[in-house]
């Protein structure tokens, strides 16, 4: 019984582990973004779902991960997976097409999410207009399942570190699209 509750808990800690590197990638990506675009909001697509971990995270949680807690933030990221939901469309040869929708933010929409996130006062110093761009995460070619991703991340992390920025860009695939800018 002990053994089988030892199991199970490094089983945890390990799918926790590669949702952490999950995270850390999709953070670094975005960043680098954000930095080559000046962008004021993220519309996120985050379709890489690690089994048995958190599915979905609120703005202000994207919000800071992206801003790295370094800072205030400057940036407003927030998952619209659950505010509209993508069409597929198939072509006469049976090819698969992906429609992703793009919400209409203006500057109404952002002072709600701002005031949404209950800590408004933190979020203060992110702009209301500017420029955006729709980011869609997927699961990418180095990410297996949530332990192995879990073991592959600490046992980079622990004897290769300067290989982790590179491992981690294979963890999570992140497609960016500009959008038309928030006036």
């Amino acid at each position: 019984m002990i053994f089988l509750s030892i199991a199970g808990s490094n089983r945890a800690i390990l799918r926790l582990q590669g949702f952490g590197a999950k995270q850390e990638a999709v953070r670094n990506a975005l960043q680098n973004e954000i930095q080559y675009t000046g962008a004021a909001v993220v519309q996120l697509r985050d379709y890489f779902e690690v089994p048995r971990t958190i599915i979905f995270y609120p703005p202000i949680i994207w919000t800071f991960l992206v801003a790295d807690g370094k800072r205030a933030p400057r940036t407003l990221v927030f998952d619209t997976i659950p505010l509209a939901r993508h069409t597929e469309l198939v072509d006469g040869d049976g090819n698969v097409s992906v429609q992703m929708p793009v919400l209409p933010v203006d500057q109404a929409a952002i002072e709600e999410l701002v005031e949404d996130s209950t800590m408004p006062y933190i979020l203060e110093s992110i702009p209301r207009r500017g420029v955006q761009f729709l980011a869609v995460v997927q699961k990418g070619p180095l990410a297996a399942d949530g332990l192995q991703t879990g073991f592959e991340y600490l046992r980079v992390k622990w004897t290769d570190p300067s290989e982790l920025p590179e491992f981690l860009k294979g963890v999570a695939s992140i497609s960016t699209l500009p959008i038309p800018p928030i006036q």
